[in-house]
């Protein structure tokens, strides 16, 4: 999946066919960051520099089981190293969509 802005391509994500990995490259294809799971619980991805440094992670907010009765929302959570550059931080986001996409919906 590409990941565009106003000014162009900002990267790219492409996940891995077997496993809950995801690479995530920049807007020159070279790869920056790793996003892995569990194949059985993909409730979180650690998010890892390509020198495999942990600098963040996504993670899927479950509702309590009152809200789960009532509303189907999906919430999730990105804790990340605060100096990535916007440009990273706007992949990552782009990211946390196509997660909800494959694994949630």
């Amino acid at each position: 999946m590409d990941i565009h802005d106003d000014e162009g391509l900002l990267g790219s994500i492409e996940k891995s066919f077997i496993e809950n990995r995801y690479i995530v490259r920049d807007k020159d294809q070279e790869p920056c960051f790793e996003l892995s799971s569990s194949i059985v619980w993909a409730r979180s991805f650690n998010i890892e520099n390509m020198s495999r440094e942990e600098v963040g992670v996504i993670e899927k907010k479950w509702p309590d089981n009152i809200n789960r009765l009532v509303k189907s929302d999906n919430f999730f959570g990105m804790k990340i190293d605060h100096q990535l550059s916007v440009e990273y931080k706007k992949i990552l986001l782009g990211a946390i969509i196509l997660i909800d996409f494959i694994h949630f919906n």
